[in-house]
């Protein structure tokens, strides 16, 4: 007769640590209390001691203030101004109405000029029920300005819902954005940048920005029919994230990723040319504007003020280096 069993193997391993800790004896704990190291010690760290016990006897350190807010203003009825009050509300009918927003960011160099993600709210399953419906709606970021909170002032479409997105620190026309599918898109602005200006005049203006910050905006200019900015750059989708994009970032001016080494170079060129993105994939994805030639150390140490052609990289567009952090 022939029989045969299948054995565990098992792998021994340190499952107990025993320690004891070090101690010392009575007359080395004598000797080292009644030092003069431990002595000078005291002397120097008693003044803060006090001090800080005067502080523990004035306020309550350890006490939470969020859940404190307001609770004599609950009892007695009366508003004194703690509560935070919305100063301004932005709201589309047709492309944010129902909608969930999925990133929020302000414009680097213009004031009072925001741009929302606005996404559908949907899970994976309803989204499978309704990609009819989805492939042929349209997923914007909406680009507000404090001049007009009824119309947005710019659209930036995408293939699918942005989750986040990032404008350029070099150059603010520039915006990068990470779609929901995986994809990294590109957009440039920079024909319309004179519609997202705020005009500044007269000494009003001045006198109202020392008295309060959220004053400049003035808010009798009103546009015509805003424009819808289509991608510029979309990546090649098969390269991309397989999954939803939850972060990007562009790397600083003065730092670049070498392409072929990716050892961290000195950028002489000063102008962010690359971005790193993140998905729920497990990846860490590193991308680079320029074409993939033109990827090294530049060698002009003079600084760039215009970024290069985007138009080439256009379905096209691949990580030049990615990271699995979640094997």
């Amino acid at each position: 007769m022939e029989a045969s069993c299948q054995t565990e193997r098992r792998v021994p391993c340190n499952a107990v640590v025993q320690y004891e800790p070090q101690t010392l004896s009575d007359s080395e704990t004598g000797a080292l209390m009644g030092g003069e190291e431990m002595a000078a010690f005291l002397q120097e760290v008693y003044p803060r001691l006090e001090i800080s016990l005067q502080q523990n006897l004035i306020m309550d350190l350890f006490v939470d203030d969020c859940r404190a807010l307001s609770d004599e203003d609950w009892m007695t009825g009366s508003n004194s101004g703690t509560h935070l009050k919305e100063y301004q509300s932005f709201t589309d009918l047709k492309f944010s109405k129902d909608k969930v927003i999925n990133w929020i960011e302000w414009h680097p160099v213009i004031k009072g000029v925001i741009a929302v993600a606005c996404g559908e709210g949907y899970s994976a399953d309803e989204r499978i029920d309704l990609s009819t419906r989805l492939t042929t709606s349209r997923a914007l970021i909406l680009i507000w300005s404090f001049t007009d909170p009824i119309h947005p002032q710019l659209f930036l479409e995408a293939p699918e819902d942005i989750l986040c997105f990032k404008f350029n620190p070099s150059d603010p026309n520039i915006v990068a954005g990470g779609c929901i599918n995986g994809q990294v898109v590109l957009w440039d602005i920079r024909e319309y940048a004179d519609r997202l200006q705020i005009n500044k005049t007269s000494d009003q203006t001045e006198e109202r920005s020392r008295a309060d910050n959220m004053d400049i905006f003035i808010t009798d200019v009103k546009l015509d029919h805003s424009p819808i900015v289509p991608p510029l750059v979309l990546s090649y989708l098969e390269h991309s994230h397989s999954l939803s994009v939850s972060h990007l970032h562009w790397i600083p001016d003065h730092n670049e990723i070498c392409v072929k080494s990716t050892h961290v170079l000195e950028n002489v060129s000063q102008f962010s040319h690359q971005l790193v993105t993140c998905g729920i994939d497990g990846y860490v994805m590193m991308w680079d504007t320029r074409p993939q030639q033109s990827g090294k150390k530049p060698t002009s140490p003079h600084k760039t003020t215009t970024p290069p052609s985007l138009t080439d990289l256009d379905l096209t567009w691949k990580p030049f280096y990615k990271v699995c952090i979640v094997p």
